[in-house]
């Protein structure tokens, strides 16, 4: 460890072994680790953790490491649920957080971000502007734009915009040596995608450190609709439906998430068009389902999204729960 922090303190870059540091920086948001924490345990420390404020500061780190066999671990905002940020072998746990630069260029509709940019701060500087990412996971603010990458992260409008991956522009991120990959900043490309390398790797093949995403207008019409059925079947037939018009969102609750959302105790379905021709979709859209539309549901539900109190009321019981996202056809 002396010769670790002989080289950080060589190499300019902000350190810290304050026992209150090494416990921010001892897990991610893993529920089997909240019950840990209340009864004053630790899964694990790591023996230093690092603030890199630059791209070079984070090959410089990777460098050292590298040269004396020392783990690393990588944190954004630490908001994933699997357990791979744990320092469970010691080492260095590297913040990406002090990487939050952010460059908008509204001719190209391209932002280009440091990984640690919290995705709420970026989103609320686009709206500003009259813009959005339309990348909205629940965790958006508490995430990072790196972290979106590495966990292959899909939003609450990726219905209509598509996942993280449909996103990026090109990355930049370097590699376990210290050496730093760099991707042109260019539509699209013959070759090797070396996107689809990173996005999911879950930090295993380099520090994500810059990520260049494309950006929207924000819609200037959108038409939200809400349908109450008898069965999920039913709402999923409605669903595939109504997927061939396009929607920006479109959400099936069951019926406990119904009665916790809207007080029924039906199965229902939130759908928002968004766009030119949002309100000809929507017509369509009403002409073609066979739930019953009731009022507000869509509203009720944006509400609510990022409301996730009942982790902390339920976490002190004893019970852990979370969500799991399944992919299939």
């Amino acid at each position: 460890m002396s010769r670790i922090l002989e080289e950080l303190e060589s190499a300019g870059i902000a350190f810290s072994m304050d026992y209150e540091d090494l416990i921010a920086y001892c897990k991610d948001f893993n529920p089997l680790h909240q019950l840990k924490l209340l009864k004053k345990l630790t899964p694990a420390l790591p023996e230093v953790v690092v603030f890199p404020k630059s791209v070079d500061e984070v090959s410089k780190v990777l460098k050292i490491a590298n040269s004396l066999g020392i783990p690393v671990y990588v944190f954004g905002g630490a908001s994933g649920v699997i357990d791979s940020a744990t320092p469970y072998e010691g080492g260095i746990a590297l913040s990406t957080l002090g990487l939050d630069w952010i460059e908008i260029e509204e001719e190209n509709r391209i932002a280009t971000c440091g990984a640690g940019v919290v995705g709420g701060r970026l989103e609320k500087i686009l709206n500003h502007r009259g813009f959005s990412l339309r990348h909205i996971p629940q965790s958006l603010y508490c995430s990072t734009v790196g972290g979106w990458v590495a966990t292959a992260s899909s939003g609450q409008f990726s219905t209509g915009y598509g996942n993280i991956e449909d996103l990026i522009v090109s990355l930049k991120v370097v590699l376990p040596n210290g050496e730093i990959l760099e991707e042109r900043k260019t539509p699209r490309r013959a070759g090797v995608d070396l996107k689809r390398l990173f996005v999911g790797s879950e930090g295993l093949f380099g520090v994500i450190a810059e990520v260049t995403m494309k950006f929207f207008e924000l819609p200037k019409e959108s038409v939200k609709l809400s349908f109450e059925y008898k069965s999920i079947e039913s709402a999923l037939e409605d669903a595939k439906k109504l997927l061939s018009l396009k929607p920006a969102l479109m959400r099936i609750f069951d019926d406990e998430e119904t009665l916790r959302y809207f007080d029924s105790e039906a199965f229902s379905t939130i759908v928002i068009f968004e766009g030119d021709g949002a309100r000809e979709k929507g017509k369509i859209a009403r002409s073609i389902s066979k739930g019953r539309e009731v009022e507000g549901y869509a509203d009720i539900w944006l509400e609510k999204r990022f409301d996730v109190s009942d982790i902390s009321k339920i976490g002190v019981l004893g019970f852990v729960f979370d969500t799991i996202e399944v992919s299939c056809f």
